[in-house]
Parts: C-alpha cells; structure tokens; sequence
C-alpha cells in the first residue's frame, strides 16, 4: 500500500484526489509517471469494479490514455526489426507496453483488435509450436 493510499484511507486527502493528479498523464512522455499511475489505477479498478460508478471511472481512464495509447500503437515487427537494439529505448518500449495494457484492460476496442490479431498471426505463424 502506498503512502498516498495510507493518506486517502486514514481521511487526510479526499478519494477524488488521485483520479485529478493523473489528469496530467495525457501530456506526460515517460515510462515512471505512467507506471506508477497505472499501479494505482489497477488498484481503483478493483475496488470500483461492479459498482455503479465504474463506467464513469473507466471511461476517464480510456480518455487519459488515448491520445498517447494512440501516438505510441504497437511496436512493429515488420521484416528486419526483430533485434534491433537501436529500434527504441528501453524506457520507450516499457511506456508502449504500460499503454497498452492500461488501454486494453480498460475496453479499449481497438486495442481489443490489435491485440486479437497479433495472436492470431502468433497462432498462424508456428512460432508457438512446442516441437520444431
């Protein structure tokens, strides 16, 4: 449990408090802030879900991270990308991940269809065979 969760339960900062500091994260371009956000978020998602607010809560979610969600998209595996080290930074490639999941587990549809796809040509590729 966080110092900032310790602080919401004990009275001192009012619960509506951490959904208006992640207000920012639209803007914000590393990997820190939004990991740290998304922890908290994942939090709130478990205690609001099936409740009646919790389509308010998801939907301010998905609006935070959309536009980034969509500047960052999935990383490409097209033909001579496998391996690149210089393809993006490290810090670069968690955000992307940390995005997507977050757009994702927060009904994102098309990130429902990226994603869907990308095991779907997983699937097809054999690369998933146990035995070569």
């Amino acid at each position: 449990m966080s110092f900032l969760d310790l602080l919401i339960r004990a009275g001192y900062i009012p619960q509506g408090i951490p959904l208006q500091l992640i207000g920012y994260l639209p803007e914000e371009t590393s990997f820190l802030p939004w990991h740290a956000a998304s922890r908290a978020l994942y939090q709130l998602d478990k205690l609001l879900d099936r409740t009646d607010d919790y389509r308010l809560f998801s939907d301010y979610v998905l609006k935070q991270v959309a536009s980034r969600y969509h500047q960052m998209g999935w990383p490409t595996n097209g033909p001579g990308t496998e391996g690149n080290i210089l393809q993006a930074s490290y810090q670069t490639e968690e955000l992307q991940r940390e995005l997507i999941m977050l757009a994702c587990s927060f009904g994102n549809k098309q990130c429902h269809r990226q994603a869907v796809a990308y095991i779907s040509d997983w699937i097809s590729s054999n690369k998933n065979s146990l035995y070569r």
